[in-house]
């Protein structure tokens, strides 16, 4: 099967006056317009994104219908892929 390469936004989201501890993740990916979800964690958001995407896919190849590319850009060096508030990612 093909490998296919999306950039994801993870992004932690709450109400303004909500508690900091009863934030939830949502991650998204911009070049699937149905592909968003959330979970109680990062790694729980990020599962319940491979998901969505995985049906995503295999419903545009029944289809007939193309996969979405994203144009390839310069990704800056990032100093740090981990902040206290996210566990590591286990590969899935």
């Amino acid at each position: 099967m093909k490998t296919y390469l999306f950039k994801v936004v993870l992004e932690k989201d709450k109400w303004p006056d909500e508690a900091e501890e009863n934030a939830v993740w949502r991650a998204y990916v911009p070049a699937l317009s149905a592909a968003h979800a959330w979970g109680d964690t990062a790694q729980e958001a990020l599962e319940n994104l491979r998901n969505a995407v995985d049906l995503i896919l295999e419903d545009l190849l029944e289809q007939g219908e193309p996969i979405p590319e994203e144009p390839v850009v310069a990704v800056p060096k990032l100093t740090a892929l981990h902040s206290p508030d996210m566990p590591p990612l286990s590969p899935g």
